[in-house]
C-alpha cells in the first residue's frame, strides 16, 4: 500500500458535518486539497455537498486552488451516471470494491497525481 507523507485527514460523520468542516477551514484561511465524498451520506447527500463546496469556492481568493473532489459509493454502477458526477464538479467515482487495500492504493495515486489512476475500482 502507498503512503502519503504530510497529509492531514478530516473525517466527517455525514454530509452536514463534512460541509461544516470545509466551511470552517475556508473561514480560517485553510483549504482542503481534496475531498472524498460518499454519495449516500446522512443529513446531506454527496451530490449536494459537492455543489455546496463549489458554490463556496466561487467566492475564493484568486490564489486558491479548487478542492479536488471524488465520490465513493456502494451503489451499483448503473445507479450513478457520469453526467451526475461531472455536473457536480467531481473528478471520479469509486465503487467500493471488496479489495479495500486496492481502493486505498487507487486513492493514493489520485491524490499524488500519478497518471495510472483511472478513478475506477481495482477489480
Amino acid at each position: 500500500m502507498r503512503k502519503l507523507p504530510d497529509v492531514d485527514f478530516v473525517v466527517a460523520e455525514g454530509g452536514k458535518a463534512g460541509f461544516d468542516a470545509f466551511y470552517d477551514a475556508r473561514v480560517a484561511g485553510r483549504n482542503f486539497d481534496a475531498a472524498i465524498i460518499d454519495i449516500a451520506m446522512p443529513h446531506l447527500d454527496g451530490y449536494t455537498l459537492a455543489r455546496l463546496i463549489r458554490v463556496l469556492e466561487l467566492n475564493r481568493r484568486p490564489s486558491t486552488t479548487p478542492c479536488r473532489l471524488a465520490f465513493i459509493t456502494a451503489h451499483g454502477r448503473e445507479m450513478v451516471s457520469n453526467h451526475e458526477i461531472k455536473a457536480n464538479g467531481v473528478e471520479f467515482c469509486w465503487f467500493r470494491p471488496d479489495d479495500m487495500p486496492g481502493l486505498i492504493d487507487n486513492i493514493c495515486r489520485w491524490l499524488t497525481g500519478l497518471p495510472d489512476c483511472d478513478g475506477k475500482d481495482n477489480a
